[in-house]
């Protein structure tokens, strides 16, 4: 048997158990929310109970993934969602197979942030919306200033989506402050 298939086994396994796994982040693309070494919590839930603005774990190339779900499309039967890590530029599709569960404790030195209640079931959806808001908006400008410009505005652009990363960021920081 590939360790691979070890992996999808001990992967069924745990989604079926219905128990909490705890993992240690080892990445930036969830910052200022999620950092470097913080611990979190992931429960399997069904791909369909995902909600707009929740933090979520997925495979990708053979490491787990923490981003923020966007929106989801059903295609050929199969579910496809849309990510992206709150410190990062761009959005990406994943499949449901990707799909291991949605993050429900986040372990931050001497602070806990449960995602299933106040502030965070009334913070996520917001994000959640004002990023899927940013993408269309943000694909439409894109698509209507290469028409009108050509391809050499990709600076501009590049430039403004820099700008909204640090604004999304300063919204974490005060609502950390606030709440916690």
């Amino acid at each position: 048997m590939k360790i691979q298939e070890y992996v999808k086994s001990a992967l069924d396994v745990w989604k079926n158990s219905g128990k909490v796994i705890e993992l240690t982040v080892d990445g930036q693309s969830m910052m200022p929310l999620i950092k470097f070494s913080d611990r979190i919590s992931i429960r399997f839930v069904d791909p369909e109970e995902i909600r707009r603005g929740d933090v979520f774990a997925f495979l990708r190339d053979k490491s787990v993934v923490i981003h923020r779900f966007i929106k989801k499309r059903r295609r050929e039967n199969v579910w496809w969602f849309c990510e992206k890590g709150d410190n990062c530029m761009n959005e990406t599709w994943i499949n449901e197979r990707a799909f291991l569960g949605k993050v429900e404790m986040v372990y931050s030195g001497k602070s806990t942030l449960n995602m299933l209640k106040w502030p965070w079931v009334m913070i996520n959806p917001v994000l959640g919306f004002c990023m899927l808001i940013w993408i269309t908006a943000y694909g439409k400008l894109a698509s209507l200033t290469k028409l009108i410009c050509g391809p050499n505005i990709n600076s501009v652009l590049f430039k403004l989506k820099k700008r909204l990363a640090k604004l999304v960021n300063c919204i974490f920081i005060v609502v950390k402050l606030v709440f916690i």
